[in-house]
């Protein structure tokens, strides 16, 4: 229902909506203690929800392309979707930086999740 109601809306209505979806999100996660740990977690979770909102954004850009009876989709849909997965990236790095700064975890630290990541992912492809 939000990616319907996000698609039809206007700019300031998309952006209201996104910061809403998140805002609950973010209330939980800052009015309670964060280590690093929970940092970790919740880093995870946002990269598979951003992966999972780029595959429903896929979705939608093929539906207008197989109603729109030719091979591009319309610039208004990929203006949409661009637009909702960039307030959704923006969203997410304002809710790390209020984390981080009402925890004092440091920045830095995602260098070192980025290194893990990076680590992980390796070692499963060479089994």
């Amino acid at each position: 229902m939000v990616f319907a109601v996000s698609m039809n809306s206007k700019a300031n209505a998309l952006l209201a909506l996104m910061i809403a979806t998140n805002f609950v999100e973010l209330k939980g996660q800052v009015y309670k203690r964060t280590d690093t740990n929970k940092l970790w977690t919740l880093a995870c979770q946002d990269i598979v929800e951003r992966f999972e909102l780029l595959l429903v954004l896929c979705f939608v850009v093929v539906e207008d392309i197989s109603n729109g009876g030719c091979w591009m989709p319309t610039a208004g849909t990929l203006l949409v979707c661009g637009r909702i997965f960039f307030w959704e990236i923006i969203i997410d790095i304002a809710k790390h930086a209020v984390l981080g700064k009402f925890n004092d975890i440091r920045p830095g630290i995602y260098r070192e999740y980025m290194r893990d990541l990076c680590g992980d992912s390796l070692d499963h492809h060479s089994h």
